[in-house]
């Protein structure tokens, strides 16, 4: 898709899944890990993996990442999901 800013989402979606999660914790619901915004002209959606017990710490030898998957309005959003979860579990060996 053109015009998109990648950067920028990333930014963006490091800003919004730290305050989702403190959200869905004052919830008591737990601490939410995935942040999905429907667009008119895609699917947006951004997976926080941190193994620490903190979320809002990075604790050594445990992984914290984020990651943003972004996906056109007519693509396969369930197929999308697990690959995305796939793929973030495999990354995590890079950060430990």
């Amino acid at each position: 898709m053109s015009g998109i800013k990648l950067a920028e989402i990333g930014a963006l979606a490091n800003d919004v899944l730290p305050k989702a999660q403190k959200a869905s914790d004052l919830m008591n619901v737990g601490r939410g890990q995935v942040v999905r915004v429907d667009a008119p002209k895609a699917h947006v959606i951004a997976r926080c993996l941190n193994e620490s017990e903190d979320f809002a710490v990075t604790a050594a030898g445990k992984a914290h990442l984020h990651m943003v998957l972004i996906l056109s309005k007519d693509g396969n959003l369930a197929m999308a999901k697990i690959k995305l979860e796939s793929v973030i579990h495999e990354a995590a060996a890079a950060f430990r």
